[in-house]
Parts: C-alpha cells; sequence; structure tokens
C-alpha cells in the first residue's frame, strides 16, 4: 500500500520514505521489519509513484500487468528471477540474494560466532550483555 491502511506499507515521514512489512515468512518469529528507505531510493520512489497513481486507481505498489491485481509472493519471485535474467543473464532468485548479501558480511559474522563459542551461549544471550550507552 502507499500509506498506512495494511500490514505492508509505505509512508513519507517528516520528508523520508519509511517502509514497513507486517506480512512476510517469519513475522511470528521475529515480528514486523521496519526500514527507512536510503535517499537515492526515496528520489527514484518519488518519481515511480507519481507514474503509478497516474494508471492506476488500486493503491498497490506493485501489481500484475494484464490484470492489475496485487502482486503475490509467487509473482514477486517470478519478476525479480525475470529481472536477474533480463538484466544480468543470470537467474539470480530471493536465496542467491541472501547468499550474497550474508558472503559480503562474511568477516563480521565470523567474528560473533567465535565471540558466541568463547562465551558459550547464544545470539539472543549476546545482545544481554551488550552495553548500550
Amino acid at each position: 500500500m502507499f500509506k498506512r491502511g495494511g500490514s505492508n506499507y509505505i509512508e513519507k515521514k517528516k520528508g523520508k520514505w519509511h517502509m514497513h512489512i507486517g506480512q512476510h515468512k517469519t513475522v511470528k518469529a521475529h515480528g514486523p521489519i521496519e526500514l527507512d528507505l536510503d535517499a537515492a531510493v526515496a528520489q527514484q520512489l518519488d518519481k515511480y509513484l507519481l507514474y503509478v497513481r497516474a494508471k492506476t486507481k488500486h493503491g498497490f505498489l506493485l501489481s500484475t500487468k494484464r490484470y492489475g491485481n496485487k502482486l503475490t509472493r509467487k509473482d514477486m519471485m517470478q519478476m525479480i528471477r525475470t529481472t536477474t535474467k533480463d538484466r544480468l543473464g543470470l537467474n539470480i532468485g530471493i536465496q542467491m540474494i541472501r547468499v550474497l548479501k550474508t558472503t559480503d558480511h562474511f568477516k563480521s559474522i565470523d567474528e560473533s560466532a567465535k565471540l558466541r563459542g568463547e562465551l558459550a551461549h547464544g545470539p539472543g544471550m549476546q545482545w544481554k550483555y551488550v552495553s548500550r550507552k
């Protein structure tokens, strides 16, 4: 949704775009996802929303091309695969994007795992020991 009203929405707060994802695969374990969009992304989003508002009346950020229905999870996965195939020549899905992101942060993840091993506790307990001053 462009604005509040569903479990997933985008809204502008104090001139900055904010995304709330309240319906996702791991919401029971991790709760809703709150994101502040980068300025470069926000700038392009402003341009895109002008187009979407002019061409549609349904209020969804993304919709199917043929009927203008709300994009489902399956539709989104297919769109990501098709886009990466067209643009990069590679069939990249969500799992591969997770692998790439995790690999990019390998050093910090490895350091965190070593610390957990040294202190003999899991990530939840590790966060309890972090000083927030």
